[in-house]
């Protein structure tokens, strides 16, 4: 169904453009952006002024709305429609039967009385997987939601529905969340509990769960955990949390979201009690924006048992300005650790007006300057030693358009506050000016398609890491690249030549080509070969100058042999590893695809070790369905040592009559165990359903066993993410 505000949008329409005409004539067209509105049915039609009544059976239509009634009347002074009668709203996603609708279009303002109406999926931008049927004394309707009293709704279709959850009024925000205070649940005809309030929250994702689960892990023992929403004020929400855990004893904690963020505590009572706390912002301040987050945990058994941990992150904006922050501690009863940095951060541009015109005509001739200054201090403290470190780190950076080049000024430095150990300022640059451009700025080449020239040169100071000690570099890179395309053949090139010259007597240069080709002879069929060289002559102290060798050929194929089935290849040669004695060739890897969905999509593919003369490893991922069954294959074959590495495999969609089943196993093949594995049984109760977990995971976080049975509505959101752990983590490998 179409929201209020469309409604209303409508009949705006009709109260403008609507003369006094008889049945089957047509107004005039609307302005633009209205729909247009014909009187399709009226016994009599009388107008009194600025009032228009329709009476004896009433239909208009509005756009693709047809709206019918026993009477009509249209106020146009106060821009108001009322419909009553057995009144009907039909099309555009509209399903509202009524004995009366009254429309404020000033206002925008809907109200129904004595009505049953529909609310799709779409209404609520796809956050509920099927629709929402809804009866209501009285709704009132706006851009926000519905609003009722004395009312019910149900996602059952049935005449008489399996349940109903009835209240003295209910708020429906289709973005957000249902509110039902006063609320009733009903199931087959009875009402099995009442609540003072009840809230559904509309997630677009199954976590949190909304639901109560039971069940048995190692840790925790058997458990029973449940969140209940709670409304505060006129729509915000508390969550409340509360569990019992036979090995933990009993928690209980509260969450409250909002648009500005998230506040959490949680208090664990039992043998090792523990405390969790968070809060998340994110809002204006002033001119700015404002963001936070800070933690602290104490004695959390999932994270960080028989710890105390903290860390507070805060950060402004504000155009070119930004100051942050954070600290992070961690404490135990041997050793105890803080790490603390404040930054400030001012970016600007000089030498630009505010105007259009200035920016557009002097944009790129503006200074640019960014000054970062970063406080940062770091503390361990053990039971027999102390380390601590606190030093100040500056940066400058300058940046000017000259023209024909760009000039730009960086200083960059490390200062000691405190005596550290192992204090490292090899990043210092103090400083160093660069410039830049290229072929077409400086006219050294005339302009031509595919081409490009580029160069660069700086003269500064840096730092040895060796003798820890300042020492001057010139540096000068210089390349040229392009691309060209003839036929099905595409090649691209880059060579460059770099050049550094340094106080202590020592000199580099640097030669790197990269060229890559490519020969298309299919639509998915293809040759691509890519050749790469470099090599440093000389000697660099400067640790960002270092490079390593380079003079190889990889090459890769694909062959598509049908549209269902494709074969490809890749490897490489090394000259560089042949002229040092080493094997040349790399690594061939052969792969091959048959996709024939939905029934049957398999990959395959293995690796030779071109170095030990052995086969590597293999691997083959498959799916295979079969109408709504659906079975999910992983393999991976140890070649070297003769033994299925990993197998995992997902069964879903099987059916027996109400129950549907989906598995997960994973199986290590060093180990000869099942790592993990999941069973997932469901009932269906038509509107609802009855899900049994099952989860075995003997390795990775949170390893244990788990049970869960719990009962759910099956349009609304908050299911189990089959395939994951209880802290979303992947239940799935390939072994060792």
């Amino acid at each position: 169904m179409g929201s209020a505000v469309d409604y209303g949008t409508a009949l705006s329409a009709a109260i403008r453009s609507l003369p006094p005409k008889t049945e089957g004539e047509v107004t005039p067209t609307p302005p633009s952006g209205t729909p247009p509105i014909r009187i399709e049915r009226a016994g009599s039609v009388d107008r009194s002024g600025k009032v228009i009544r329709l009476t004896n059976g009433a239909a208009v239509k509005i756009g693709e709305r047809n709206i019918t009634g026993e009477t009509a009347i249209i106020d146009e002074a106060n821009d108001r429609v009322e419909v009553s009668g057995g009144a009907s709203v039909i099309g555009a996603g509209d399903d509202i039967q009524a004995e009366r609708i009254s429309a404020d279009l000033r206002f925008q303002r809907t109200s129904l009385t004595d009505a049953r109406f529909r609310l799709g999926p779409s209404w609520f931008d796809g956050r509920v997987t099927d629709d929402l049927y809804v009866r209501a004394g009285e709704a009132n309707g706006n851009e926000r939601g519905y609003f009722i009293v004395s009312g019910r709704c149900t996602t059952c279709g049935e005449s008489h529905p399996h349940y109903h959850l009835g209240a003295d009024r209910i708020e429906i925000f289709p973005s957000d969340r249902i509110i039902l205070r006063g609320a009733r649940i009903n199931i087959l005809g009875s009402t099995i509990l009442k609540l003072p309030a009840l809230t559904i929250p509309l997630l677009e994702n199954s976590n949190p769960r909304y639901l109560p689960l039971i069940g048995q892990s190692r840790d925790e023992g058997y458990f029973i955990k449940s969140r209940f929403a709670t409304p505060v004020g006129s729509r915000e929400v508390v969550d409340i949390l509360a569990d019992a855990m036979s090995r933990l004893g009993f928690g209980v904690g509260a969450e409250y979201t909002n648009n500005s963020g998230t506040s959490r505590i949680y208090s664990l009572f039992g043998n090792s009690p523990s405390l969790t706390a968070s809060q998340n912002y994110n809002g204006k301040l002033g001119g700015g924006n404002l963001s936070f987050d800070g933690i602290f945990l104490r004695n959390n058994y999932a994270f960080a048992p028989e710890t105390t941990t903290t860390s507070l992150r805060a950060n402004y904006a504000e155009g070119g300005f930004n100051l942050s922050g954070y600290r992070t501690g961690t404490s135990t009863s041997g050793f105890s650790s803080v790490a603390e940095s404040v930054s400030l951060r001012d970016r600007r541009t000089w030498g630009v007006g505010n105007s259009r015109r200035d920016q557009r005509t002097r944009g790129g001739r503006g200074l640019i300057t960014d000054i970062n200054l970063t406080w940062n201090r770091s503390q361990s403290r053990g039971v027999s030693s102390a380390v601590e470190s606190e030093r100040m780190d500056l940066r400058f950076l300058a940046q000017q358009n000259l023209g024909a080049v760009d000039a730009e000024l960086l200083y960059e430095r490390s200062i000691p506050i405190s005596e550290s150990r192992n204090f490292n300022n090899n990043r210092d640059r103090t400083p160093i000016l660069s410039f830049k451009s290229d072929g077409d700025r400086l006219g050294w080449f005339p302009t031509k398609p595919g081409l490009r020239f580029d160069i660069q040169g700086s003269l500064g100071e840096w730092r040895d890491p060796v003798r820890q000690r300042p020492i001057s570099r010139f540096f000068l890179d210089s390349g040229i690249s392009g691309s060209r395309r003839v036929g099905a053949l595409s090649t691209s090139y880059q060579t460059r030549l770099q050049q550094g010259i340094y106080s202590d007597d020592t000199a580099q240069y640097v030669l790197r080509s990269d060229i890559r080709s490519s020969y298309q002879f299919g639509p998915q069929s293809s040759l691509n070969l890519t050749y790469r060289y470099l090599k440093p002559v000389g000697f660099t102290p400067i640790q960002a100058d270092r490079t390593g060798r380079a003079d190889s050929l990889s090459l890769d194929a694909s062959y598509q042999i049908d549209p269902r089935t494709s074969l490809g290849v890749q490897t490489g040669y090394d000259f560089y590893s042949g002229f040092r004695g080493v094997t040349p060739w790399q690594q061939v890897g052969i792969r091959a695809e048959y996709l024939a969905p939905p029934g049957l999509t398999a990959r395959l593919f293995i690796d030779y070790d071109t170095f030990s003369s052995v086969w590597n490893q293999g691997r083959l991922d498959a799916i295979i369905q079969q109408g709504d069954l659906r079975l999910t294959l992983g393999t991976r074959y140890d070649a070297r040592r003769s033994v299925w590495g990993g197998v995992n495999a997902i069964i879903e969609g099987f059916r027996a009559g109400q129950i549907t089943a989906a598995a997960l196993f994973d199986y290590n093949g060093y180990t000869k165990q099942l790592d993990s594995q999941q069973w997932q049984l469901i009932y269906d109760l038509h509107c609802a359903e009855m899900v049994f977990e099952f989860s075995d995971s003997r390795v990775g976080f949170r390893s244990g066993r788990q049970v869960g049975l719990f009962l759910r509505i099956k349009a609304l959101p908050g299911g189990s993410p089959f395939g994951q752990g209880t802290r979303g983590q992947s239940l799935i490998g390939l072994g060792g």
